[in-house]
């Protein structure tokens, strides 16, 4: 099998455990949402915005390093993963001291203090599962990771509708999120154990050159978070739990759809480190444009089915007692998308090596967001949040554009853009004049958009039938 379909191989079979994970996910946030209704679900989401939040400030964004170690020829590579793991390890059992005692100082109930001190191990376990998917991307074996996650979400959701139905506390439906993680570590650990056997080992040099590496990586994950999270975390302490529920909603729905890129381009990545190393710049270039064009088709289909079917999305997952929602969806499902293009320019940067010139667009938009919800927040509430946060994300995402621009001569060609474009907008028009329920409705919208490119030839008929026909033994 060639090096393109193998990717294309691997991309599909993600996109499709994607899919299944995001039903359970959404399964999952539907019981949530409906059992601990806006104020429960409020908390729920206050604590692991806090999490996430303060557990980014120790990843040290060892993911990427270690897939870009790994794809380094005349390397040891049992070394770099041992030191890399060795470090996780290290800086997350950091997080476990330090995220609950930062709580105290936050004017949050006992009950949301009590889940940020109960739910720290799932953050931990998971920021292990980010370091051991890299060993994943790099053999391209990710089905092994869909069928891990799979699986411990199963379970997530079985353990969420156990404790809806005994009517538990807030506090046990948050260990479920424990429950999920160590599943989730423990079949990682066994597939990644096929590749590398995990030992501590420190090499003080070497972790000096892995930090080294880093912290241009870590920087800008850490103002990525300041102007992406830092609107949940600011809403959470200026208005009620009630309204971080009815934000947190449509974000929980949004979240799932968000880790789709970064599987994708974890794939891609080495492609881009191997163009670029041997100066195949015509090459890169394409291989660029023809991601850019897939994240086109793909996302264009969100934004027309997420906007389209906003009112019957959140009433079929959430409840009636979201209605409040269904703007804010139809507002962030654009924020949502334009990261899978800035999640592109910025891989590619990693790529070429030119991390620490985002630092310091990645610093104006952080201040630029985190000032703008310190000032609208208050004032607009969620309104404020969802649209300074797509603000920010469409700057960062022209700011990484001019950093490749600049360095590869890369100019997008927007043809595919504005075919899908005229094709959503049609769609669109179709759908509108059609009342059928909800269901129906969603997937005639799907079924219509993919039609429509297939007929216009957006996606070559026989790509597909090429893809369609792939055997493990090409």
């Amino acid at each position: 099998m060639s090096h393109a379909k193998k990717i294309a191989h691997n991309s599909i079979i993600q996109i499709i455990g994607k899919a299944i994970n995001v039903l359970l996910g959404v399964l999952a946030v539907s019981y949530l949402t409906r059992y601990l209704e806006p104020d429960g679900f409020g908390a729920y989401t206050t604590v692991l915005t806090f999490l996430q939040f303060v557990f980014i400030f120790l990843d040290f964004g060892l993911y990427i390093v270690l897939l870009q170690e790994l794809s380094k020829e005349n390397l040891d590579k049992n070394k770099v993963f041992n030191n890399i793991v060795t470090l996780r390890i290290v800086s997350g059992f950091s997080f476990f001291i330090l995220a609950p005692g930062i709580a105290l100082f936050f004017p949050y109930t006992s009950v949301v203090k009590w889940g940020i001190f109960a739910t720290t191990l799932t953050f931990y376990l998971n920021g292990l599962v980010q370091v051991y998917s890299a060993v994943l991307q790099k053999e391209m074996k990710m089905h092994k990771f869909v069928l891990s996650e799979t699986i411990s979400k199963i379970i997530f959701l079985v353990l969420i509708i156990i404790f809806v139905k005994i009517k538990a506390g807030i506090l046990t439906i948050l260990f479920a999120n424990n429950i999920h993680s160590i599943v989730f570590f423990a079949m990682m650990y066994y597939y990644v154990s096929k590749y590398f056997k995990y030992r501590w080992e420190f090499d003080f040099l070497y972790i000096k050159e892995v930090l080294r590496m880093c912290w241009p990586i870590a920087v800008t994950t850490i103002l990525n978070l300041i102007y992406f999270k830092a609107d949940t975390l600011i809403l959470s302490i200026y208005r009620s739990q009630g309204e971080v529920g009815i934000y947190g909603a449509p974000y929980k729905i949004l979240e799932v759809i968000v880790t789709l890129p970064h599987m994708i381009l974890g794939l891609v990545l080495p492609t881009f480190v191997l163009y670029y190393s041997l100066n195949k710049r015509e090459e890169l270039n394409n291989f660029i444009q023809k991601v850019f064009d897939a994240f086109v088709i793909f996302s264009f289909l969100l934004i027309f089915v997420f906007t389209i079917e906003a009112n019957g999305i959140i009433k079929f997952i959430a409840g009636s007692g979201y209605d409040k929602s269904i703007p804010l969806l139809q507002i962030l499902i654009w924020p949502a998308i334009i990261i899978y293009f800035s999640n592109l320019f910025n891989y590619v940067i990693i790529a070429i090596g030119k991390q620490k010139q985002t630092i310091k667009y990645f610093l104006i938009c952080a201040m630029i967001g985190l000032l703008g919800y310190l000032i609208f927040i208050p004032i607009y509430g969620y309104y404020g949040a969802a649209l300074m946060t797509f603000f920010v994300e469409l700057l960062i995402a022209i700011f990484s554009y001019y950093i490749i621009r600049k360095h590869i001569d890369f100019k997008i060609n927007f043809k595919v853009f504005f075919k899908v474009f005229f094709i959503s907008i049609m769609s669109y028009l179709i759908l509108y004049i059609i009342e059928i329920p909800f269901l129906f409705h969603a997937i005639l919208a799907c079924f219509i958009y993919i039609f429509l490119i297939i007929i216009f030839k957006i996606i070559p008929v026989d790509f597909i039938k090429e893809l369609l026909t792939l055997k493990k033994d090409a």
